[in-house]
């Protein structure tokens, strides 16, 4: 971990400072969801961002990665899968740790 931030604001200017290659953010942080992560991917070194959340309902996770998230992993259902899910993201990978999410990608594709 190269910082840690309290706000959007705070976690887009520690990710241009540090040149971060990876975000992970909380996404009901202040100044959070899917703006920050649009805001962090339109960085000139856009990193990967991984949004982190206790909220699984499908318009959190499916925002997040709408505005370019890589991943969408659920509190409480990661923990000793974290590194590895992490490490997933950074070789390109979709990464999604929500109970029922192949369910409503299936179905959203075949609309």
């Amino acid at each position: 971990m190269v910082g840690h931030a309290a706000t959007g604001d705070d976690a887009v200017a520690a990710a241009q400072e540090h040149g971060a290659a990876l975000v992970l953010t909380d996404v009901r942080m202040p100044g959070r969801g899917p703006d920050l992560v649009r805001r962090l991917v339109a960085l000139p070194h856009r990193p990967v961002v991984a949004g982190f959340s206790a909220q699984a309902d499908v318009a959190t996770w499916t925002g997040i990665l709408a505005a370019g998230g890589s991943a969408y992993l659920l509190k409480g259902t990661v923990a000793g899968d974290l590194p590895a899910r992490l490490r997933r993201c950074m070789l390109g990978h979709l990464v999604l740790g929500v109970p029922g999410a192949s369910d409503v990608l299936r179905r959203l594709l075949a609309d």
